[in-house]
């Protein structure tokens, strides 16, 4: 692919690595957006992964919720949609 420029990554593909990780990765092999997961960015806080992003000149394609309420069980599913 010669033309990055609507290249995105998503967070998932790189689940164990931090938010600054794949910041870092996205910036030095010239992706230009991530999709970050929300976890990540509760983990990182938002003010520090907007600088983040910011001073790598990365930018968010979008924001993934991720786990779609996962349980064992109909209860433990319904707590966590409440």
């Amino acid at each position: 692919m010669d033309d990055l420029a609507r290249l995105s990554f998503n967070q998932i593909t790189a689940e164990r690595a931090s938010l600054k990780q794949v910041v870092d990765a996205c910036a030095r092999h010239g992706v230009p957006y991530v999709a970050v997961w929300r976890d990540k960015l509760v983990e990182l806080g938002v003010k520090a992964a907007a600088s983040l992003l910011r001073d790598a000149g990365v930018r968010v394609s979008s924001v993934c919720r991720g786990g779609m309420f996962p349980a064992a069980t109909r209860e433990e599913r319904a707590a966590r949609i409440e």
